[in-house]
């Protein structure tokens, strides 16, 4: 425990994909806690992962959704075109958003790992897509564990100009809404 007059750093946060760790490809993520963030890994997941919080996954209901909506979608397009098609048409980005702010289960889910940071972990978070060509509910989680999402969440009482304490160009809530992936 602080005894108020040390002051541990922030841990670091990073993300992949399972492919890239079983390729070695994810440099810097051995010294790092690997964890899964998919409601339910596959066992190539789990054979790379220290850990997995299911609860921070696509919930399934949007899961669902977002393959269905790439199925539809999956004549004339590539792979990597159909899932990006899909995760604009169902809204994935918002959705996975709201989920983090609302569901019971993520809320503490997503605290307990921030808290983890706070004391100085070092994680990455690993989930199946390739963030290269297919778009990824983990950036959307990386973005909030690096205090953007906690900023959104109380944007109702924090006003565009009102400012934020991120490094560089989000210096107020406005900024860093604009630069909030989807």
């Amino acid at each position: 425990m602080l005894d108020g007059r040390e002051r541990m750093a922030r841990g670091t946060l990073t993300d992949t994909s399972v492919r890239a760790i079983r390729h070695g490809l994810a440099a810097g993520t051995s010294a790092a806690t690997r964890i899964g963030v998919l409601r339910r890994p596959p066992s190539r997941a789990r054979a790379v992962v220290d850990e997995t919080v299911p609860e921070l996954g696509l919930p399934d209901d949007l899961l669902a959704s977002m393959r269905d909506a790439a199925a539809e979608r999956l004549r004339g397009l590539c792979d990597e075109g159909a899932h990006n098609a899909a995760w604009e048409r169902v809204g994935v980005g918002e959705a996975y958003r709201n989920h983090l702010e609302t569901d019971a289960d993520a809320r503490p889910a997503l605290a307990a790992l921030d808290d983890r940071l706070a004391a100085g972990g070092s994680f990455v978070l690993v989930c199946v897509e390739n963030t290269e060509t297919k778009r990824c509910h983990r950036t959307i989680l990386r973005a909030a564990l690096e205090g953007a999402e906690f900023c959104r969440r109380s944007l109702s009482a924090c006003p565009a100009d009102e400012p934020t304490a991120l490094p560089g160009r989000l210096r107020t809530c406005g900024d860093l809404t604009r630069a909030l992936p989807d």
